[in-house]
């Protein structure tokens, strides 16, 4: 076989794999055991700015990234160290690029060449990406922390098949953390994929606790998978079933792998650099469904002011479940201690899915219940923010009906509101609990003023 066609059969080998991607997973068969998902495909990052100038010189900053270092590593030392500057004791997650001088790799039976780190803390293998394009970069590889040293000087080796001639320039990169500014033009949504389902940026808010959330119930099946776009650049923080997804360890401070980081998540939110990101993330797999079911699961999106203005966030392939409409009305639960100039007006089981629930209590002309006093009984459910009401008020948690200081307190202590001095504002009270699909309900008990 030629050369020419060798490049021919590597280049419809190529083809055949985008086609069979970009055709999505096969039929998944009822009764066969659970498929392997197909592995979502690498991007190519040059288009984002991860190319060497007309000088050969990395980017000094791009997609929130600051270059630390750059060094030269000849093809003809095949083993030695790599000298670092220092810094490296500054916080932050650290990753490594290595461009190489490549000829065209038309012979698929060639081993692209990758360059192996050998830190104290760990060893990283950096594949070649090609100086003029070609192999494009698809990845940025997480580096060890510095350690005890602030100018660490790694062990190297070569693999693979080098070319004779030339070198390859390793560049390190540190995240920077803070929002990335905004710049160009503010992008409208994009029509969701067909057989999808999820939440976007018109979605309406509820409240939990002192912030607020956009949800939705969606179905998934074992394949599913969760696109992302944003329509300028910003902050997006993606939970599901109360899992925050778009953690890549941070947010459990010392107990993170930095094995496992990822440039495009940083203390707990999708990090989206410009107009028209998008990122693929898998569902947290203790929630996927077995291959031939499906499940409900919860999607929430926090406010804040770094979030993108526009975006969606929807699960592929999905269908879209709807909440139950309000809370539930229960009796009012045996053995409630006395509190002061008070009494038990009502009690409710609220569904923990992170909608809103009407409570279905018709309000009076001499007897308010926005003037109510309202907790939450027992202990099972989230710890800091149990339920919020439609006030805006932060329910307290009263685990054990004997404390009768406790619950005294708490409801002498909420603020009362006049709800005729909200104007135009919501009449009916409804309560939101944070996800927890698969929990009982939370009950709330409230108390009204008594007759004199």
């Amino acid at each position: 076989m030629t050369r020419g066609v060798r490049w021919l059969v590597l280049l419809l080998g190529l083809a055949l794999v985008v086609v069979v991607h970009a055709t999505g997973p096969g039929d998944r068969g009822e009764g066969t055991s659970a498929p392997t998902r197909p592995p979502a495909l690498a991007p190519d990052l040059t288009g984002r700015g991860w190319v060497l100038d007309d000088e050969g010189r990395p980017p000094v900053g791009v997609d929130g990234m600051r270059l630390t270092d750059a060094v030269e590593v000849d093809y003809r030392q095949q083993e030695g160290t790599v000298r670092l500057g220092a810094g490296w004791r500054t916080g932050g997650a650290r990753y490594a690029v290595l461009w190489c001088d490549l000829p065209a790799l038309d012979d698929p039976a060639l081993r692209p060449p990758t360059l192996t780190l050998t830190f104290d803390e760990g060893t990283v293998q950096v594949p070649c990406a090609g100086k003029e394009g070609t192999p494009p970069l698809t990845r940025l590889h997480p580096l060890p922390p510095a350690g005890p040293e602030d100018r660490p000087a790694p062990e190297h080796a070569w693999s693979g098949d080098l070319p004779r001639r030339g070198s390859a320039t390793l560049a390190v990169y540190l995240e920077l953390y803070g929002a990335p500014l905004r710049s160009g033009p503010l992008l409208d949504v994009p029509d969701a994929p067909d057989g999808s389902a999820g939440l976007d940026s018109s979605a309406p808010t509820v409240r939990h606790g002192a912030g607020t959330v956009q949800v939705a119930m969606v179905g998934v099946e074992h394949d599913s998978r969760l696109e992302l776009w944003a329509g300028e650049p910003g902050l997006l923080t993606l939970a599901v079933d109360g899992i925050v997804v778009t953690d890549d360890g941070d947010l459990d401070d010392d107990d993170s792998d930095w094995a496992q980081q990822d440039p495009d998540l940083r203390a707990g939110a999708w990090f989206a650099a410009r107009p028209g990101a998008r990122r693929t993330l898998d569902l947290p797999a203790e929630l996927v469904p077995v291959a031939g079911r499906s499940r409900t699961v919860v999607l929430s999106v926090e406010g804040a002011r770094a979030l993108p203005r526009s975006w969606s966030v929807q699960v592929v392939p999905g269908s879209p479940e709807q909440p139950q409409g309000a809370a539930l009305a229960t009796p009012v639960p045996d053995g409630l201690p006395d509190v002061p100039g008070l009494v038990p007006a009502g009690a409710w089981l609220v569904p923990r899915d992170g909608h809103r629930h009407e409570l279905p209590v018709a309000p009076s002309p001499d007897d308010d219940p926005w003037t109510w006093g309202w907790v939450v009984l027992g202990t099972d459910g989230p710890p800091t923010t149990p339920a919020t009401l439609t006030r805006g008020e932060q329910l307290r948690r009263v685990p054990h009906l004997q404390d009768t200081a406790r619950l005294a307190e708490t409801l002498l202590r909420q603020v009362r509101v006049d709800r005729a001095a909200t104007g135009d504002g919501p009449t009916q009270l409804s309560a939101s609990v944070p996800p927890a699909p698969g929990q009982p309900p939370l009950q709330i008990v409230a108390w009204r003023p008594s007759a004199p």
